[in-house]
């Protein structure tokens, strides 16, 4: 596809400004290239090239939603947000090492950081319960992932702030561990 013109982003962006989803998703579709090179700059990062990517499009809804032509070109400005949202993935991916179990199992020991076979002993060590709430929440096994909501609502709790600290706590005994 052809990159748009400055008069083309222009026109699109006062068309997005008035709710026309049409031109938002023009906008996005002739952008996404973008997410894909940005993607490249992480893959030493030891994230999924594919969470990585669903992480930059999704956060090309915002900057499409945001933007506007005194930003610049739309290609900066959603560079802006691509990167960040990217970023902010590889953070979170780096606090919770089971994450990375969930993407690849069989993954070798010296690509994962925090020892595969450890972090897999440590978790086997855990209460059965507290093993059962870690498998869901991080989708381990072949479970499901489930966000904290699903949790608390699993659990028969109307909030999701006893979940919050219950994977804090499991999450710093295996840190402590793995020290």
């Amino acid at each position: 596809m052809a990159k748009l013109t400055a008069e083309e982003e222009a026109e699109l962006s006062a068309r997005i400004a008035a709710g026309d989803l049409q031109a938002r998703a023009r906008l996005i579709e002739q952008n996404l290239d973008l997410v894909d090179i940005i993607a490249k700059k992480f893959t030493s990062s030891g994230v999924v090239l594919e969470d990585l990517w669903s992480e930059g499009a999704l956060a090309m809804l915002p900057a499409s939603t945001n933007y506007r032509t005194i930003h610049g070109s739309f290609r900066t400005y959603a560079a802006y947000w691509i990167y960040h949202a990217m970023l902010a993935l590889v953070k979170r991916e780096r606090r919770h090492p089971m994450q990375r179990l969930r993407h690849d199992p069989a993954a070798p020991e010296a690509d994962v950081g925090v020892g595969v076979e450890d972090l897999r002993a440590e978790l086997n060590k855990l209460e059965p319960a507290d093993l059962a709430f870690i498998r869901a929440r991080y989708g381990l096994d072949g479970e499901k992932v489930h966000c904290q909501r699903e949790m608390a609502s699993m659990m028969g709790l109307l909030s999701q702030r006893p979940v919050i600290e219950r994977e804090r706590a499991i999450l710093d005994k295996l840190r402590r561990r793995l020290q």
